[in-house]
């Protein structure tokens, strides 16, 4: 499962995340996600670091949604206080049983593993699966 801050890293500057993004367009790994967090990153793409169009960032989240399994958990985890929004990346993984949630965001990687899911960073996961 790769978090929403992987996924506009993939687009935004390459690197580990890009490589990740691409095992999951090649096929070689499943993504999952949800309406909710398809929103979040249909809003993080306007940030304005990212130098992108409306049209260029309409067929991003078109992308991302073809490739991925869609979800919609109707759990509540209310394990992340600090960042509330965070617990929409567990409650994903969570339904979907994933494997793996790649991210880079402070709050998820510090857990290290929630129920039988390992969260890892982008470079760990691309090592691994390369």
């Amino acid at each position: 499962m790769l978090d929403t801050n992987v996924l506009i890293s993939a687009l935004g500057w390459g690197g580990p995340p890009e490589t990740c993004f691409r095992f999951v367009l090649r096929t070689q790994a499943i993504n999952f996600t949800s309406e909710d967090l398809l929103e979040e990153l249909s809003t993080a793409l306007h940030y304005p670091r990212l130098e992108i169009t409306e049209v260029e960032r309409e067929r991003f989240v078109d992308l991302v949604t073809s490739v991925s399994i869609v979800l919609e958990p109707e759990i509540d985890i209310g394990r992340i206080e600090e960042d509330p929004d965070d617990n929409k990346v567990l409650e994903c993984a969570l339904v979907a049983d994933a494997d793996f949630i790649v991210s880079g965001d402070r709050h998820l990687k510090q857990l290290g593993t929630f129920q039988k899911t390992e969260i890892v960073p982008p470079s760990e996961f691309a090592d691994r699966f390369r």
